[in-house]
Protein backbone atom coordinates (compact mmCIF):
# COMPACT_ATOMS: atom_id res chain seq x y z
CA UNK A 1 0.00 0.00 0.00
CA UNK A 2 1.22 3.76 -0.84
CA UNK A 3 0.70 5.97 2.04
CA UNK A 4 0.49 9.58 1.81
CA UNK A 5 2.24 12.19 4.06
CA UNK A 6 3.76 15.37 4.75
CA UNK A 7 7.42 15.61 5.45
CA UNK A 8 9.30 19.11 5.14
CA UNK A 9 5.88 21.32 3.70
CA UNK A 10 5.40 18.73 1.07
CA UNK A 11 3.19 15.86 0.12
CA UNK A 12 4.71 12.47 -0.87
CA UNK A 13 3.69 9.31 -1.95
CA UNK A 14 5.68 6.61 -0.58
CA UNK A 15 5.87 2.60 -0.43
CA UNK A 16 6.29 1.04 2.98
CA UNK A 17 5.66 -2.21 4.15
CA UNK A 18 5.88 -4.01 7.43
CA UNK A 19 7.73 -7.24 5.85
CA UNK A 20 10.57 -4.57 4.46
CA UNK A 21 10.43 -3.24 7.96
CA UNK A 22 11.07 -6.45 9.61
CA UNK A 23 13.44 -7.72 7.27
CA UNK A 24 15.88 -4.25 7.77
CA UNK A 25 16.26 -4.81 11.46
CA UNK A 26 15.95 -8.53 11.35
CA UNK A 27 19.39 -7.97 9.54
CA UNK A 28 20.37 -5.22 11.94
CA UNK A 29 20.04 -6.68 14.85
CA UNK A 30 23.25 -9.05 16.11
CA UNK A 31 24.89 -5.56 15.78
CA UNK A 32 22.50 -3.21 16.96
CA UNK A 33 24.18 -2.58 20.41
CA UNK A 34 27.44 -2.21 19.10
CA UNK A 35 26.71 0.79 16.41
CA UNK A 36 23.83 2.34 18.88
CA UNK A 37 23.60 5.92 19.71
CA UNK A 38 22.53 7.06 23.00
CA UNK A 39 22.23 9.66 25.42
CA UNK A 40 21.32 8.67 28.72
CA UNK A 41 20.55 12.02 30.35
CA UNK A 42 18.19 12.77 27.02
CA UNK A 43 16.81 8.95 27.79
CA UNK A 44 16.16 9.61 31.29
CA UNK A 45 13.86 13.01 30.38
CA UNK A 46 12.12 10.83 28.27
CA UNK A 47 11.17 8.85 30.69
CA UNK A 48 10.14 11.29 33.14
CA UNK A 49 7.90 12.83 30.68
CA UNK A 50 6.35 10.03 29.73
CA UNK A 51 5.48 9.61 33.70
CA UNK A 52 7.23 6.23 34.35
CA UNK A 53 7.36 5.38 37.95
CA UNK A 54 7.35 2.58 40.29
CA UNK A 55 4.61 -0.44 40.55
CA UNK A 56 3.70 0.31 36.89
CA UNK A 57 3.05 -1.65 33.98
CA UNK A 58 5.23 -0.63 30.92
CA UNK A 59 4.57 -1.60 27.21
CA UNK A 60 7.40 -0.85 25.24
CA UNK A 61 6.47 -0.63 21.47
CA UNK A 62 8.73 -1.63 18.87
CA UNK A 63 11.69 -2.15 21.86
CA UNK A 64 14.31 -3.85 19.77
CA UNK A 65 17.07 -4.75 21.85
CA UNK A 66 15.59 -3.20 24.82
CA UNK A 67 17.46 -0.10 24.90
CA UNK A 68 15.04 1.83 27.38
CA UNK A 69 14.93 -1.50 29.48
CA UNK A 70 17.11 -0.69 32.79
CA UNK A 71 16.13 3.04 32.57
CA UNK A 72 12.22 1.48 33.11
CA UNK A 73 13.95 -0.65 36.17
CA UNK A 74 15.90 2.00 37.62
CA UNK A 75 12.18 3.77 38.19
CA UNK A 76 11.56 -0.01 39.90
CA UNK A 77 8.40 -0.48 37.36
CA UNK A 78 6.74 -3.93 38.33
CA UNK A 79 6.70 -5.06 34.77
CA UNK A 80 7.46 -4.14 30.92
CA UNK A 81 6.27 -5.62 28.06
CA UNK A 82 8.21 -5.59 25.20
CA UNK A 83 7.15 -5.83 21.15
CA UNK A 84 9.21 -5.76 17.94
CA UNK A 85 7.90 -6.92 14.83
CA UNK A 86 11.62 -8.08 14.84
CA UNK A 87 11.96 -11.71 15.92
CA UNK A 88 16.14 -11.41 15.58
CA UNK A 89 15.27 -8.11 17.85
CA UNK A 90 13.52 -9.70 20.39
CA UNK A 91 16.15 -12.84 20.41
CA UNK A 92 18.75 -10.02 21.58
CA UNK A 93 16.87 -8.68 23.98
CA UNK A 94 16.04 -12.26 25.25
CA UNK A 95 19.45 -12.67 25.87
CA UNK A 96 20.43 -10.09 27.40
CA UNK A 97 17.54 -10.09 30.01
CA UNK A 98 17.03 -13.47 30.61
CA UNK A 99 17.19 -13.50 34.25
CA UNK A 100 14.52 -10.54 34.51
CA UNK A 101 10.99 -12.59 35.18
CA UNK A 102 9.37 -9.01 35.12
CA UNK A 103 9.92 -8.69 31.39
CA UNK A 104 7.91 -10.12 28.87
CA UNK A 105 9.28 -10.08 24.91
CA UNK A 106 6.69 -10.64 22.23
CA UNK A 107 7.93 -10.90 19.02
CA UNK A 108 4.97 -9.71 16.76
CA UNK A 109 3.39 -6.89 15.13
CA UNK A 110 2.02 -4.12 18.44
CA UNK A 111 -1.23 -3.78 15.96
CA UNK A 112 -2.48 -7.47 16.79
CA UNK A 113 -1.41 -7.33 20.45
CA UNK A 114 -4.21 -8.01 22.73
CA UNK A 115 -3.76 -7.60 26.46
CA UNK A 116 -6.29 -7.02 29.21
CA UNK A 117 -3.57 -5.59 31.33
CA UNK A 118 -4.22 -1.83 30.92
CA UNK A 119 -0.57 -0.51 30.90
CA UNK A 120 0.44 2.74 33.17
CA UNK A 121 2.50 3.62 30.04
CA UNK A 122 2.97 3.24 26.53
CA UNK A 123 5.83 3.90 25.17
CA UNK A 124 7.12 4.26 20.98
CA UNK A 125 11.00 5.42 20.79
CA UNK A 126 13.02 5.81 17.65
CA UNK A 127 10.24 4.28 15.86
CA UNK A 128 7.35 6.15 15.12
CA UNK A 129 8.12 6.72 11.48
CA UNK A 130 8.47 3.00 10.93
CA UNK A 131 4.66 2.51 11.57
CA UNK A 132 2.76 2.48 8.15
CA UNK A 133 -0.63 3.67 9.39
CA UNK A 134 -0.18 6.33 11.84
CA UNK A 135 -3.75 6.53 12.81
CA UNK A 136 -3.89 2.68 13.36
CA UNK A 137 -1.06 2.80 15.70
CA UNK A 138 -2.50 6.13 18.14
CA UNK A 139 -6.00 3.87 18.53
CA UNK A 140 -4.04 1.00 18.77
CA UNK A 141 -2.03 2.66 21.82
CA UNK A 142 -5.65 3.67 23.30
CA UNK A 143 -6.97 0.24 23.38
CA UNK A 144 -3.80 -0.67 25.34
CA UNK A 145 -3.55 1.64 28.07
CA UNK A 146 -5.42 2.33 30.80
CA UNK A 147 -8.00 5.12 31.84
CA UNK A 148 -5.65 7.52 32.94
CA UNK A 149 -2.75 6.03 31.65
CA UNK A 150 0.08 7.95 29.41
CA UNK A 151 1.30 7.39 25.76
CA UNK A 152 4.51 8.81 24.80
CA UNK A 153 6.32 9.00 21.45
CA UNK A 154 10.09 9.95 21.59
CA UNK A 155 13.25 10.40 19.68
CA UNK A 156 16.55 11.21 21.15
CA UNK A 157 17.47 13.41 18.82
CA UNK A 158 16.45 16.36 16.62
CA UNK A 159 13.42 16.14 14.08
CA UNK A 160 15.79 17.51 11.61
CA UNK A 161 19.07 14.68 12.40
CA UNK A 162 16.10 11.74 12.33
CA UNK A 163 14.41 12.63 9.01
CA UNK A 164 18.46 12.83 7.47
CA UNK A 165 19.25 9.25 8.96
CA UNK A 166 16.16 8.21 7.38
CA UNK A 167 16.88 9.36 4.10
CA UNK A 168 19.86 7.37 3.96
CA UNK A 169 19.93 3.33 4.11
CA UNK A 170 16.83 3.10 6.06
CA UNK A 171 14.52 5.58 3.63
CA UNK A 172 12.79 2.58 2.09
CA UNK A 173 11.38 1.85 5.27
CA UNK A 174 10.43 5.51 6.87
CA UNK A 175 8.03 7.51 6.15
CA UNK A 176 9.93 10.51 7.66
CA UNK A 177 9.08 12.11 11.27
CA UNK A 178 5.83 14.45 11.75
CA UNK A 179 6.44 17.66 13.41
CA UNK A 180 4.75 17.48 16.94
CA UNK A 181 2.20 19.54 16.67
CA UNK A 182 0.74 16.79 13.68
CA UNK A 183 1.79 14.32 16.35
CA UNK A 184 -0.96 16.34 18.74
CA UNK A 185 -3.52 16.28 16.17
CA UNK A 186 -3.14 12.51 15.96
CA UNK A 187 -3.26 12.09 19.87
CA UNK A 188 -6.06 14.34 20.34
CA UNK A 189 -9.12 12.01 19.75
CA UNK A 190 -7.32 9.32 22.25
CA UNK A 191 -5.26 11.43 24.78
CA UNK A 192 -4.74 14.38 26.05
CA UNK A 193 -1.47 15.84 25.34
CA UNK A 194 0.57 17.11 28.08
CA UNK A 195 4.10 17.30 26.74
CA UNK A 196 5.27 18.57 23.63
CA UNK A 197 9.22 19.08 23.05
CA UNK A 198 11.09 19.59 19.49
CA UNK A 199 14.66 20.97 20.33
CA UNK A 200 17.84 20.30 18.65
CA UNK A 201 18.38 17.10 21.30
CA UNK A 202 15.17 15.35 21.28
CA UNK A 203 11.60 15.22 20.45
CA UNK A 204 8.90 14.31 22.85
CA UNK A 205 4.92 14.08 22.93
CA UNK A 206 3.08 12.35 26.00
CA UNK A 207 -0.21 12.77 26.73
CA UNK A 208 -2.83 11.46 29.09
CA UNK A 209 -5.72 8.76 27.70
CA UNK A 210 -9.44 10.05 27.89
Amino acid sequence: MTYTHSHDGKTHSHLISKESVKTYFDNAAEQWDNNLKKNDDIIRTIIGCAGVGEGMQVLDVACGTGVMFDFYLERNVAGITGVDISDKMIDVARKKYRKHDNITLLALDVEYLVSDKGYDVCMIYNAFPHFPDHHRLIKTMYDLTRTGGRLCVAHGASKAEIDARHHGSAQHISLGLISVEEMAELFEPYFDVDVMISDDEKYIVCGVRK
